[in-house]
């Protein structure tokens, strides 16, 4: 999934102009979804619910949703993939 971000500049004389970037959404925030985790890791639904449940670390709940702290499972991927 893809997010446009669009920043309007006002130039010297009254101009305005239009810059946009394009950016993978998700990956910049410090807590990701279940539907971010998979897209992030290429994996089913099932799968990432198993493993954010576990206990690696790496999952945070919120009332009754969960999520994963981006930064921890990073981590957690780096010490699996040794």
């Amino acid at each position: 999934m893809q997010c446009t971000e669009v920043n309007i500049i006002l130039g010297e004389k009254g101009g305005i102009s239009m810059e946009s970037t394009t950016t993978s959404q998700g990956y910049n925030k410090k807590l990701l979804n279940i539907k971010e985790i998979c897209e992030y890791l290429g994996i089913g639904q099932t799968k990432a619910r198993e493993l954010v449940r576990g206990h690696n670390g790496f999952g945070v709940q919120i009332g009754n949703r969960w999520y994963a702290d981006k930064f921890k499972l990073d981590k957690w991927l780096d010490k699996e993939s040794r």
